[in-house]
Protein backbone atom coordinates (compact mmCIF):
# COMPACT_ATOMS: atom_id res chain seq x y z
CA UNK A 1 0.00 0.00 0.00
CA UNK A 2 1.14 3.54 -0.94
CA UNK A 3 0.28 5.52 1.79
CA UNK A 4 2.20 8.73 0.65
CA UNK A 5 0.42 8.48 -2.41
CA UNK A 6 -2.74 7.89 -0.72
CA UNK A 7 -2.21 10.78 1.01
CA UNK A 8 -1.06 13.31 -1.59
CA UNK A 9 -3.82 12.14 -4.02
CA UNK A 10 -6.09 13.02 -0.38
CA UNK A 11 -4.86 16.49 -0.02
CA UNK A 12 -4.84 17.29 -3.80
CA UNK A 13 -8.66 16.21 -4.40
CA UNK A 14 -9.05 18.65 -0.82
CA UNK A 15 -7.58 21.13 -2.33
CA UNK A 16 -9.45 20.40 -6.10
CA UNK A 17 -12.81 20.53 -4.03
CA UNK A 18 -12.03 23.68 -2.35
CA UNK A 19 -10.88 25.88 -5.44
CA UNK A 20 -13.96 24.53 -7.18
CA UNK A 21 -16.11 25.80 -4.30
CA UNK A 22 -14.30 29.23 -4.04
CA UNK A 23 -14.81 29.50 -8.04
CA UNK A 24 -18.53 28.37 -7.56
CA UNK A 25 -19.14 31.00 -4.91
CA UNK A 26 -17.87 34.27 -7.27
CA UNK A 27 -15.38 35.61 -4.60
CA UNK A 28 -12.42 34.08 -6.74
CA UNK A 29 -12.65 36.96 -9.17
CA UNK A 30 -12.84 39.68 -6.71
CA UNK A 31 -9.77 38.36 -4.80
CA UNK A 32 -8.22 38.39 -8.01
CA UNK A 33 -8.98 41.67 -8.98
CA UNK A 34 -8.15 43.36 -5.25
CA UNK A 35 -4.71 40.80 -5.85
CA UNK A 36 -3.83 42.74 -9.18
CA UNK A 37 -4.55 45.99 -7.08
CA UNK A 38 -2.78 45.78 -4.20
CA UNK A 39 0.55 43.98 -6.54
CA UNK A 40 0.46 47.37 -8.57
CA UNK A 41 3.14 49.63 -7.09
CA UNK A 42 1.56 52.65 -9.57
CA UNK A 43 -1.46 52.88 -7.25
CA UNK A 44 -1.58 54.81 -4.42
CA UNK A 45 -0.58 53.41 -0.65
CA UNK A 46 -3.67 53.32 0.73
CA UNK A 47 -5.59 52.18 -2.56
CA UNK A 48 -3.34 49.11 -2.28
CA UNK A 49 -4.05 48.42 1.67
CA UNK A 50 -7.66 48.80 1.53
CA UNK A 51 -7.31 46.09 -1.73
CA UNK A 52 -5.21 44.70 0.44
CA UNK A 53 -7.71 44.42 3.18
CA UNK A 54 -10.42 43.32 0.37
CA UNK A 55 -8.18 40.29 -0.72
CA UNK A 56 -7.96 38.79 2.92
CA UNK A 57 -11.62 39.25 3.43
CA UNK A 58 -12.21 37.45 -0.16
CA UNK A 59 -10.13 34.91 0.69
CA UNK A 60 -11.61 33.97 4.23
CA UNK A 61 -15.02 34.08 3.08
CA UNK A 62 -14.19 31.64 0.26
CA UNK A 63 -11.46 29.47 2.30
CA UNK A 64 -13.27 28.97 5.16
CA UNK A 65 -16.82 27.79 6.60
CA UNK A 66 -18.67 30.33 8.55
CA UNK A 67 -21.80 30.29 10.98
CA UNK A 68 -25.29 31.12 8.91
CA UNK A 69 -26.48 34.04 10.49
CA UNK A 70 -24.96 37.04 8.06
CA UNK A 71 -23.89 39.20 10.70
CA UNK A 72 -22.19 36.99 12.80
CA UNK A 73 -19.60 36.03 10.05
CA UNK A 74 -19.10 39.39 8.65
CA UNK A 75 -18.08 40.00 12.82
CA UNK A 76 -16.01 36.85 12.83
CA UNK A 77 -14.53 37.52 9.47
CA UNK A 78 -13.45 40.88 10.31
CA UNK A 79 -11.96 39.28 13.61
CA UNK A 80 -9.78 36.96 11.37
CA UNK A 81 -8.90 39.31 9.01
CA UNK A 82 -7.36 41.50 11.63
CA UNK A 83 -5.64 38.81 13.29
CA UNK A 84 -4.44 37.37 10.01
CA UNK A 85 -1.82 40.71 10.30
CA UNK A 86 0.09 39.04 12.43
CA UNK A 87 1.56 36.57 9.98
CA UNK A 88 2.38 39.59 7.48
CA UNK A 89 3.93 41.93 10.70
CA UNK A 90 6.06 38.59 11.91
CA UNK A 91 7.22 37.94 8.69
CA UNK A 92 8.31 41.59 8.46
CA UNK A 93 10.04 41.79 11.19
CA UNK A 94 11.75 38.58 11.19
CA UNK A 95 13.62 40.28 7.41
CA UNK A 96 11.73 37.71 5.63
CA UNK A 97 10.31 40.00 3.14
CA UNK A 98 8.07 38.05 1.56
CA UNK A 99 6.11 39.92 -0.96
CA UNK A 100 3.45 40.19 -3.64
CA UNK A 101 2.25 36.34 -5.22
CA UNK A 102 4.46 34.44 -2.94
CA UNK A 103 3.01 35.79 0.48
CA UNK A 104 -0.23 35.38 -1.48
CA UNK A 105 0.28 31.88 -1.64
CA UNK A 106 1.70 31.50 1.82
CA UNK A 107 -1.43 33.00 3.53
CA UNK A 108 -4.06 30.63 1.01
CA UNK A 109 -1.98 27.61 2.19
CA UNK A 110 -2.43 28.99 5.90
CA UNK A 111 -6.38 29.58 5.02
CA UNK A 112 -6.67 26.37 3.40
CA UNK A 113 -5.02 24.45 6.54
CA UNK A 114 -7.87 25.96 8.95
CA UNK A 115 -10.66 25.43 5.26
CA UNK A 116 -9.97 21.40 5.78
CA UNK A 117 -9.99 20.80 9.34
CA UNK A 118 -13.56 22.93 9.18
CA UNK A 119 -14.80 20.67 6.77
CA UNK A 120 -13.65 17.70 7.93
CA UNK A 121 -15.79 18.59 11.60
CA UNK A 122 -12.49 18.80 13.68
CA UNK A 123 -12.57 22.09 15.05
CA UNK A 124 -15.17 22.55 17.87
CA UNK A 125 -13.77 26.28 18.98
CA UNK A 126 -12.72 27.87 15.54
CA UNK A 127 -11.82 31.28 17.42
CA UNK A 128 -9.12 29.71 19.07
CA UNK A 129 -8.24 27.56 16.75
CA UNK A 130 -7.64 30.06 14.22
CA UNK A 131 -5.47 31.64 16.16
CA UNK A 132 -3.45 28.93 17.66
CA UNK A 133 -3.23 28.10 13.68
CA UNK A 134 -2.03 31.45 12.40
CA UNK A 135 0.47 31.75 15.94
CA UNK A 136 2.02 28.64 14.81
CA UNK A 137 2.26 28.99 11.21
CA UNK A 138 5.76 31.26 10.97
CA UNK A 139 7.65 28.59 13.55
CA UNK A 140 6.62 25.33 11.72
CA UNK A 141 7.45 26.89 8.35
CA UNK A 142 10.30 29.15 9.79
CA UNK A 143 12.97 27.51 7.52
CA UNK A 144 10.96 27.38 4.52
CA UNK A 145 10.39 30.62 5.04
CA UNK A 146 13.50 32.20 5.99
CA UNK A 147 14.69 29.86 2.88
CA UNK A 148 12.00 31.32 0.14
CA UNK A 149 12.88 35.01 1.89
CA UNK A 150 16.86 34.35 1.17
CA UNK A 151 16.26 33.23 -2.49
CA UNK A 152 13.73 36.23 -3.29
CA UNK A 153 17.15 38.23 -1.72
CA UNK A 154 19.42 36.89 -3.57
CA UNK A 155 17.45 38.43 -6.90
CA UNK A 156 17.61 41.37 -5.62
CA UNK A 157 21.35 41.14 -5.01
CA UNK A 158 21.48 40.20 -8.24
CA UNK A 159 20.16 43.85 -9.64
CA UNK A 160 21.26 45.71 -6.55
CA UNK A 161 22.78 48.63 -8.04
CA UNK A 162 19.57 49.34 -10.61
CA UNK A 163 17.48 48.81 -7.38
CA UNK A 164 19.03 51.54 -5.65
CA UNK A 165 19.27 54.21 -8.28
CA UNK A 166 15.51 53.26 -8.69
CA UNK A 167 15.02 53.52 -4.84
CA UNK A 168 13.38 56.55 -4.55
CA UNK A 169 10.56 55.54 -7.20
CA UNK A 170 10.28 52.11 -5.49
CA UNK A 171 6.57 51.41 -4.29
CA UNK A 172 6.29 50.05 -0.97
CA UNK A 173 5.75 46.99 -0.34
CA UNK A 174 2.90 45.58 1.72
CA UNK A 175 4.63 44.25 4.74
CA UNK A 176 5.50 47.73 4.80
CA UNK A 177 2.43 49.53 4.35
CA UNK A 178 0.95 46.75 7.17
CA UNK A 179 3.59 47.73 9.37
CA UNK A 180 2.91 51.70 8.74
CA UNK A 181 -0.60 51.16 9.56
CA UNK A 182 -0.28 49.29 12.93
CA UNK A 183 2.46 51.82 14.20
CA UNK A 184 0.01 54.45 13.00
CA UNK A 185 -2.63 52.60 15.36
CA UNK A 186 -0.17 52.55 18.12
CA UNK A 187 0.88 56.10 17.90
CA UNK A 188 -3.00 57.17 18.35
CA UNK A 189 -3.57 54.86 21.39
CA UNK A 190 -0.52 56.39 22.73
CA UNK A 191 -1.45 59.75 22.16
CA UNK A 192 -4.82 58.75 23.48
CA UNK A 193 -3.53 57.27 26.80
CA UNK A 194 -1.70 60.65 27.09
CA UNK A 195 -4.65 62.72 26.80
CA UNK A 196 -6.10 60.56 29.48
CA UNK A 197 -3.50 60.45 31.75
CA UNK A 198 -3.39 64.73 31.15
CA UNK A 199 -7.25 64.62 32.28
CA UNK A 200 -6.54 63.06 35.24
CA UNK A 201 -3.83 64.88 36.53
CA UNK A 202 -5.54 68.19 35.63
CA UNK A 203 -8.53 66.81 37.61
CA UNK A 204 -6.87 65.91 40.82
CA UNK A 205 -5.12 69.29 40.66
CA UNK A 206 -8.34 70.47 40.76
CA UNK A 207 -9.50 68.44 43.84
CA UNK A 208 -6.50 70.14 45.96
CA UNK A 209 -7.59 73.06 45.02
CA UNK A 210 -10.41 72.91 46.72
Amino acid sequence: MNVLGQFLDARDDDRQADAAARERSGRDAKGEEALRIWLNGGRSDAERLLAFDAWLRAELGSCLVWPSDEATARRQLEQCRVYLERVVLDLWRRGWFLDGRALATRIRDLLDTVGRYQRAGKVLNFWAYFQATVDRYVGLNAEELQDEARRAGAHVGQILAAALRQADRQAPRIGDLVQARHEETLREKLAAERARKGRCNADAGQGQLF
